[in-house]
């Protein structure tokens, strides 16, 4: 899990929220957002729990990206204002797109490629990494790459 921006004032609620993990936790500095803190840590959740805490994210005004590995890999992007994305990823952390989602970006676009274009992008979360790849910084200024470059 990694929250890329919270608030001074938040950090304790999160902390108070990952403690139900039993996690470790160590705030550093935003240097992209000023007076925002970042947190990168693993934790163990139940199954569900991750949605859970997405949601609890979100309603605090936090951007984070968790990811959860077990019986189906998934992602939640964490935005205020883009909301949760949901999606499934594979072993290299690569956003999964069902069949059936194909067949609804076809038909939803009816032969326009542009607009399957924009499809995909949602699908992907592309709205989501725009926005979190600039926090993606240490305070060192070390920017990490996306897993699947």
């Amino acid at each position: 899990m990694w929250v890329l921006s919270c608030p001074q004032d938040k950090c304790k609620e999160i902390d108070e929220i990952l403690a139900r993990f039993s996690t470790s936790r160590a705030w550093f500095a935003q240097p992209a957002l000023p007076s925002t803190y970042q947190l990168q840590t693993r934790l163990r959740c139940p199954p569900g729990a991750c949605a859970d805490l997405a949601s609890e994210f979100f309603k605090q005004g936090i951007i984070c990206e968790i990811e959860s590995r077990g019986t189906e890999d998934e992602r939640y992007l964490v935005h205020p204002r883009l909301g949760i994305h949901r999606q499934g990823i594979d072993a290299s952390g690569e956003p999964v797109i069902r069949i059936g989602q194909i067949q609804s970006f076809l038909t939803q676009s009816q032969g326009n490629m542009a607009e399957f274009a924009r499809q995909l992008r949602i699908a992907e979360g592309q709205a989501w990494f725009d926005i979190f790849e600039p926090l993606r910084l240490f305070p060192e200024g070390v920017r990490l790459l996306p897993k699947a470059v």
